[in-house]
């Protein structure tokens, strides 16, 4: 898991300085780089969840120290998650948009409230979570083989009151994302990520 989560953070890296040494070249210029930086570093906040699975007492690790480790998890998960669709949304709906108005200077400003709003949402949801269900370290005993497994549950039955608009915050981002991939069907593939976005969808 740890060797997986240093390649993608590594290819995450480089590609960033990639894009930084090349970024006055004419296609990274109108790829919006800015937004390709944001792109990464979602990419690099969702690999570190890997951390929160990769250790336990084995390594020295205390329970309240596991336990704060747990609750990483999701807000690595979720608002890494919430990065990358937000920063590709508000990237191709800029395309779009300054294609529909080609006389008209369209800041990211302008463009970039929606995604903005998503990942304040998504924060505020995990702070609720976080502060009323909370995930804890939690190891348990298999009756047959005798052998413990430990995971990050949360003992709380009430986490589902936090999962579901987690989910619905996630699926509306998708959706968003998917009407600008739409959108922006037609737009030369130098310029507009379209068609990889629908391949993943």
């Amino acid at each position: 898991g740890l060797a997986i989560m240093s390649v993608s953070i590594l290819a995450a890296v480089v590609l960033a300085g990639w894009v930084y040494l090349y970024r006055n070249h004419r296609i990274l210029k109108a790829s919006q780089p800015n937004l390709l930086y944001v792109v990464c570093a979602g990419t690099i906040l969702q690999s570190s969840s890997v951390v929160t699975l990769s250790f336990d007492e084995g390594v020295g690790w205390t329970e309240d120290q596991l336990n704060r480790l747990c609750n990483f998890l999701p807000w690595l998960l979720a608002t890494g998650s919430m990065v990358v669709t937000g920063a590709l949304y508000t990237k191709l709906w800029r395309v779009h948009k300054i294609l529909q108005f080609s006389r008209v200077r369209v800041k990211l400003s302008h463009i970039a409230l929606p995604m903005l709003f998503m990942i304040v949402a998504t924060m505020v949801i995990l702070a609720l979570q976080t502060a009323f269900a909370p995930l804890n370290w939690v190891r348990q005993e298999d009756v047959l083989t005798g052998d413990s497994i430990g995971s990050c549950k949360s003992t709380d039955a009430g986490i589902k009151v936090w999962l579901v608009p987690l989910l619905l915050v996630d699926l509306a981002a998708t959706g968003l994302l998917t009407y600008a991939a739409y959108k922006t069907r037609d737009v030369d593939k130098a310029y507009s990520e379209s068609s990889w976005i629908f391949a993943l969808l």
